[in-house]
């Protein structure tokens, strides 16, 4: 096992720099509210504007945060709309000040830092923080949740965040359950249950006092297609099918959309059980979001790039793939860790540049090729656009060279450690053939 040392001057800067470089820019992409995230932002405005508690079938759990900013853009822009399509952006950057003080003294700050500048720049997070949804508010709140308890840095603050996460969006709640279940059998402690207990507590009371007792999921269905389980309501999509296609479907598969959940972290944390636990225990979670949208009729997320109820899947991806990225073990391990870093980079500029860009076919006539984004190849939000032009502004220019830096700068180990090998490889062959007097007839 080889560990590449970073000999550039000033490197600890020069990744901070890339870092906030890379966050600032999500600034300057396409923020918006509308959808389901409309539906959030009219329920708080009910309640922040008339002192209403709006009926809305979403939980406003998440949107509450969110209060500030709705004063902020009422009083100095004009609409609190445009305070709160914001929202996900800054929950993002007080989410890597997070991710750093709670690592900080347990992982190399090099580690740490190319694990935020792969969550910043390398994951589904530059699409997802453009829009008022909840799955931000959730992914973010749990992870650190876990990682509180994990490392007992405020255990009890970092259940707070796990139950807040899961109640934002209820269909999280069994991955809630997952999670208390293996902190119960790891510890043999049945007080774990309790969060969990809390969680379906709070989300059945807000059912009741908001909702008149319903969940908010009926009702849900999609367009009818030649699809043969589409039109069907709720959680009835076949389980199987499900799973097959949030994971390996080019379209919406985690496998494409954030595939260092499949790099190996606990070789690189053997010393570091804490943290070995904290990244089990994310997946975990991501296991439980997989069964529960499996089942989902819109599993895929409806008209949205990417995996959208996922986005859990892009924490322990960037996670592990951090890990991966300072050491070298082989050839075969570490090509397949340039072609996560390749993919993951991509992931991101192609997520903050283009989006759904050019992918109109797919929701014409009543969405009855919409199957296409699932599953082609051609029509996958991440190739479409080797597939078809796409005009660049300018600031799409800068937005691109900043991710292209990012990825020269993250490749740039992997590659020469892959080049020297190949070197050394082919001179011995070489040398071999060229040994005259070995050869005969």
């Amino acid at each position: 096992m080889t560990t590449v040392a970073r000999n550039i001057p000033y490197g600890a800067t020069v990744e901070w720099g890339l870092i906030v470089a890379s966050y600032v820019i999500l600034f300057f992409g396409l923020h918006w509210v509308g959808a389901d995230g409309a539906e959030r932002f009219d329920g708080l405005s009910d309640l922040l504007a008339n002192g209403h508690i709006s009926p809305v079938r979403y939980s406003l759990v998440g949107p509450l945060f969110s209060t500030p900013l709705w004063y902020i853009g009422q009083r100095w822009l004009g609409d609190p709309r445009l305070g709160c399509a914001y929202y996900n952006w800054v929950l993002l950057g007080i989410a890597l000040v997070g991710f750093w003080r709670l690592l900080h003294g347990l992982l190399a700050p090099s580690i740490i830092r190319r694990f935020l500048l792969l969550l910043v720049a390398g994951s589904m997070f530059p699409n997802h923080v453009q829009a008022y949804y909840a799955e931000v508010f959730t992914s973010l709140f749990v992870a650190l949740g876990v990682l509180c308890v994990c490392t007992k840095r405020g255990a009890w603050l970092g259940w707070i965040a796990i139950v807040l996460g899961a109640v934002n969006t209820p269909a999280a709640a069994l991955a809630a359950g997952a999670v208390c279940l293996y902190f119960a059998l790891d510890q043999r402690r049945l007080r774990f249950v309790i969060p969990f207990v809390v969680v379906v507590g709070l989300i059945v009371a807000e059912a009741v006092l908001r909702r008149g007792g319903q969940t908010g999921y009926e009702g849900v269905h999609q367009n009818p297609t030649l699809m043969p389980y589409s039109g069907r309501p709720s959680f009835s999509y076949p389980m199987f099918l499900g799973l097959l296609s949030l994971v390996l479907s080019f379209g919406k598969g985690i496998a494409f959309y954030a595939p260092g959940v499949f790099a190996p972290a606990r070789e690189w944390l053997q010393d570091k059980p804490e943290l070995l636990k904290a990244h089990r225990t994310w997946l975990v979670f991501l296991l439980g979001l997989l069964v529960v949208y499996a089942k989902f009729c819109g599993w895929y997320g409806g008209e949205f790039w990417g995996p959208r109820y996922v986005l859990f899947a892009s924490i322990p991806a960037s996670f592990a793939l951090a890990l991966n990225l300072g050491v070298q073990r082989s050839i075969a391990r570490s090509f397949a860790t340039l072609l996560m870093l390749t993919l993951s980079i991509w992931i991101g500029a192609d997520g903050m540049v283009f989006g759904q860009s050019e992918m109109g076919e797919c929701w014409a006539n009543g969405y009855a090729l919409e199957h296409l984004c699932w599953y082609v190849p051609e029509f996958a939000a991440w190739i479409r656009p080797f597939i078809v032009s796409h005009a660049l502004e300018m600031k799409e220019r800068i937005f691109l060279l900043v991710y292209g830096v990012v990825y020269v700068y993250l490749a740039a180990p992997i590659v020469i450690f892959l080049a020297r090998a190949a070197i050394s490889r082919c001179v011995l062959h070489l040398r071999r053939v060229s040994e005259w007097r070995a050869w005969g007839f």
